[in-house]
């Protein structure tokens, strides 16, 4: 995922928001169509079964999604060519991704896709002249979710591995943070989100576990108090105080594990740790 924090404008409902260019109601570019803001399709695979009739199909996964506005640029004042050069300006060709945000009635807050222009065609007819530019702008995101805005923060420090893990854990920390190695995350959304995880020494071999799932993030390193340890579970990357990739010290028994929908038990546990060790887990309510 390319940032847990974009700007918002505090867009309204039929507004939409890329690269500083607030468009759709109450803007100078009206929103006529929207496509691709449904699941997008599944990944198939298709495989003919062996002398019988029928077939072996595989469709667990979703594509990528495709978002496709139409709209058009009005300009009663002869500054037409102003408002399609800062439409031209947003949509430039990107080597990363950047975050649309969009904001539809019946929606809890305003959704985020981070995705990169790929077409962009204006079109000069008629009512080019009249002040009116028409356009369509589509924009692919490698990963299909719409996320919540803002993302969430939750800390904690950690607990004594050698305890073992409770699986049977309270589901009441509501306040952003934890106690002994425990704190609850949800998800409000209905797919899974993937995380990134913080760790802060001084630590030897952190692991961060799911207790919902089972699942567990073991990092076989000693992080000294001025190291940090990043995790992406999105991008399935490891960095060591923002430079070094340190996908070596993954534990070959680890799994990625997402934010679920509904409550999350997550705990932090290590071999051993001293004060101001601590584990700071980010994630978004995430649909599709």
């Amino acid at each position: 995922m390319p940032t847990l924090s974009p700007a918002t404008y505090n867009i309204e409902p039929w507004q939409f928001l890329f690269n500083d260019l607030l468009m759709g109601v109450g803007t100078d570019y009206e929103i006529t169509a929207i496509e691709g803001l449904g699941p997008p399709d599944s990944q198939t695979d298709i495989v003919p079964r062996a002398e019988a009739h029928g077939a072996f199909a595989f469709g667990r996964y979703f594509q990528e999604r495709h978002i496709i506005l139409e709209g058009r640029a009005v300009s009663s004042d002869g500054t037409l060519e102003t408002l399609m050069e800062d439409f031209r300006l947003a949509f430039l060709p990107l080597k990363n991704d950047l975050f649309l945000e969009m904001m539809l009635p019946g929606w809890s807050g305003s959704r985020v896709s981070f995705c990169k222009p790929i077409r962009r065609p204006i079109f000069v007819d008629f009512d080019y002249g009249l002040g009116i530019g028409k356009f369509v702008v589509e924009l692919v995101a490698q990963d299909p979710r719409l996320y919540g805005v803002p993302p969430y923060r939750y800390s904690t420090q950690p607990r004594d591995d050698t305890k073992g893990v409770d699986f049977d854990i309270d589901f009441d920390f509501t306040f952003g943070g934890g106690t002994g190695g425990t704190i609850t995350v949800t998800n409000a959304g209905i797919i899974d989100s993937p995380p990134s995880i913080l760790i802060r020494g001084p630590i030897t071999n952190p692991r961060v576990t799911n207790t919902r799932s089972g699942e567990t993030m073991k990092f076989n390193i000693t992080l000294a108090a001025t190291d940090h340890l990043e995790a992406d579970v999105y991008t399935h990357t490891v960095y060591l105080n923002d430079v070094t990739s340190r996908y070596d010290i993954w534990d070959d028994s680890s799994q990625w594990w997402s934010v679920y929908p509904g409550p999350n038990g997550i705990a932090f546990l290590a071999d051993s740790f001293s004060t101001g060790a601590i584990m700071q887990i980010a994630w978004r309510d995430a649909w599709v």
